[in-house]
């Protein structure tokens, strides 16, 4: 199957869900940083915060996925389209602010 147009709304939501994918990934690495401190300091209650909250960044980033595979099999992409791709194809001049997520 070939895609040939995306609906005008299809990209500000991608990039929307990337922009939140980009803040929990960022949010992981403070964390993971964070665990690695506690660690070292043998600090266990912090150690255990800081596991469920990385937890919790990881269901926030599953469910992100799972809404930009819907929003995409919606709009008709191809299940094995790459998201390199897809960007190059549609998202013309804000290519590199999408590449950049």
């Amino acid at each position: 199957m070939v895609l040939t147009t995306l609906k005008p709304e299809t990209l500000p939501e991608l990039q929307t869900l990337l922009q939140k994918m980009d803040v929990c990934a960022r949010e992981l690495e403070m964390v993971v940083s964070q665990e690695n401190a506690a660690i070292r300091a043998l600090d266990s209650a912090q150690i255990v915060a800081l596991t469920e909250h990385r937890v919790l960044i990881h269901q926030c980033l599953a469910r992100l996925e799972k809404e930009g595979k819907s929003l995409l099999s919606l709009a008709g992409v191809p299940a094995d389209m790459s998201m390199e791709l897809l960007i190059d194809l549609y998202a013309g001049d804000n290519s590199g602010d999408f590449q950049a997520l």
